[in-house]
């Protein structure tokens, strides 16, 4: 897949305490489930507040007590925004392409963010987007299958109830 960076979209500044948040969840999930080191953690979290205010309004809303949820370190968020702008940007292609789609977005966006540095010990930042494509993956397959859903008239009328009264559908149209 070509992508032309100049075609990278920029994010609304509304959608940005939402993907604050998301990179927060991330580094949580790398905390918890992969090995780091007393290099690796600094990196990817940190306590002071370094962002703007409205950035973390969310983190903070549903934070239900005090360090319950990660804040992510500026180098981790930048690379997690740019990420997104590289997937939004590519996310159109994700229908016609015929390879293994996560690798091949996986590529695109670490070629994107090849200037940030992160430790190289534990790969963190490989272990990052990997899992920020997994989990944007599914978020993108849930609305295409709302959209698709609306388009033959699940939502309206209620007729179409499980996934595969919606394949036949889809089919049925197709044919």
């Amino acid at each position: 897949m070509d992508i032309s960076f100049e075609d990278i979209c920029t994010l609304p500044q509304a959608e940005l305490p939402s993907l604050y948040y998301l990179t927060g969840y991330l580094v949580s999930r790398v905390l918890k489930s992969n090995s780091t080191c007393s290099s690796c953690i600094p990196s990817l979290s940190e306590n002071e507040n370094n962002f703007d205010a409205a950035y973390k309004i969310l983190l903070q809303l549903k934070s239900y007590k005090d360090g319950c949820l990660n804040s992510p370190s500026k180098t981790v968020f930048e690379m997690i925004k740019k990420a997104e702008q590289v997937f939004r940007s590519t996310a159109l292609c994700l229908f016609h392409h015929r390879k293994n789609v996560k690798q091949v977005i996986l590529s695109a966006i670490q070629e994107a963010c090849a200037d940030f540095r992160l430790p190289t010990c534990h790969n963190i930042k490989k272990i990052l987007l990997s899992r920020f494509i997994t989990l944007r993956l599914r978020i993108w397959a849930k609305d295409q299958r709302l959209l698709t859903q609306r388009s033959i008239g699940k939502i309206e009328n209620g007729e179409l109830g499980s996934k595969s009264m919606v394949m036949h559908a889809v089919v049925k149209k197709y044919r």
